[in-house]
């Protein structure tokens, strides 16, 4: 039953936590919905397909209620002929192999007795081939869970899942970026085409497309236009463009 209460706690959620200048972080979020739900552990993980070469990977990242802070667990090959450890169970491995095939943009949400689990499923990518599909599961074992819990959380996945974006900022200052990896970024916020890079940078078209590929593996994204976004809401480059003799800023 989702009641005045839990309009009133989404509300001053949004409040303190969104509508302010200052944009706050994941940990930040989840430290401030532990107030209302009792979140054991959440893991974000952010499964990449190559269309073109049938490749996969995952990046998983993992919060604990114990310390509060979002950890880095692993980045591997995913294989998906076989069970994985890292979901909550068999139905959500299905639904997120079947995610990861299908050609269309949607969010997924399976509940468990004990939690849930949130899929963002973004569109291929139509230059490079890549797609994305991000999972947030939570797991609120331990205690009993309300069906407003649910309800609650339902509300606020996309600003959970906007948020989580900015995990790896979170982190100690852990370097996302390689020096060479900023500047081809900084290249493609201009336009430029990998041609364009290769000949500014003096290294290879196939240089650059490698550099290319690891930000999007590093920030989770599938093209150029969200790497740059994504790079630009963590502080790595500056939001302008330059255009000749003149800046313009965004």
């Amino acid at each position: 039953m989702f009641g005045d209460k839990d309009a009133e706690f989404i509300s001053k959620f949004i409040a303190n936590n969104v509508e302010g200048k200052e944009k706050r972080s994941v940990v930040s979020l989840l430290n401030s919905l532990n107030q209302r739900i009792l979140i054991n552990k959440v893991n974000y993980q952010i499964f990449q397909k190559d269309t073109v070469t049938g490749e996969y990977s995952c990046l998983e990242y993992i919060y604990q209620k114990s310390s509060g802070l979002f950890a880095f667990a692993q980045f591997k090959e995913q294989d998906w002929n076989t069970e994985q450890t890292n979901t909550h169970c068999l139905s959500c491995q299905k639904i997120t192999q079947s995610l990861m095939h299908a050609n269309v943009s949607r969010y997924v949400i399976h509940e468990h007795p004990d939690g849930l689990q949130a899929i963002k499923v973004d569109l291929p990518d139509q230059l490079t081939g890549l797609r994305a599909v991000y999972s947030l599961q939570f797991s609120m074992s331990g205690h009993k869970v309300e069906s407003s819990d649910k309800l609650i959380l339902r509300c606020l996945l996309p600003v959970l899942f906007y948020a989580a974006r900015q995990v790896r900022a979170d982190m100690n200052g852990e370097d996302i970026l390689t020096n060479r990896e900023i500047a081809v970024l900084e290249w493609v916020k201009q336009g430029k085409s990998t041609w364009d890079i290769s000949q500014v940078l003096s290294i290879t078209e196939r240089t650059v497309n490698f550099h290319v590929k690891n930000i999007y593996r590093k920030l989770g994204v599938v093209s150029r236009a969200q790497a740059v976004a994504v790079a630009i809401d963590l502080g790595l480059i500056e939001s302008f463009v330059v255009r000749g003799d003149s800046v313009s800023i965004e």
